[in-house]
């Protein structure tokens, strides 16, 4: 009640879990890309973001992609999804992409969903970039 009178019992406004959602890349040589993605990836702006950072990156050339994912506190369906659909773009163009840290949580999730057998998950960011130029296959490495 008092959060609709824009009383929030002396809390500021919450951020929106979406607004926490961004993406930065960064070369990490030998033609591969880091993403790291920041937040939450769910349903609505959080999807978008991933998408538009791996479309973006294609577009730009850039086909080998380690996605970090350390600073992901959570993922749904849709960002599952999203992580499907980006995986399967960067293959259409002959490039790799790759889950780096993942929580034990999201891992979890990957196995239930049998997801860990498409995607190459590494713990390690070196072995992650050392494993673009010796793997073309979509097994784990968990």
């Amino acid at each position: 009640m008092l959060d609709r009178f824009g009383v929030s019992g002396g809390v500021a406004d919450p951020e929106p879990i979406e607004k926490k959602m961004r993406a930065t890349t960064r070369p990490a040589g030998n033609g591969i890309t880091v993403l790291e993605l920041h937040g939450r990836i769910m349903l609505g702006e959080g999807n978008i973001i991933l998408r538009d950072a791996v479309q973006d990156l294609l577009t730009r050339g850039n086909k080998n992609i380690l996605l970090s994912l350390s600073e992901v506190d959570h993922i749904d369906s849709a960002g599952i999804g999203e992580l499907v659909r980006s995986n399967s773009a960067v293959r259409k163009l002959g490039g790799q992409l790759k889950l780096l840290k993942p929580s034990a949580k999201i891992e979890e999730m990957l196995h239930r969903s049998m997801l860990h057998k498409i995607f190459d998950v590494q713990k390690d960011e070196a072995a992650a970039i050392k494993s673009f130029g010796t793997s073309s296959h979509s097994g784990a490495a968990s």
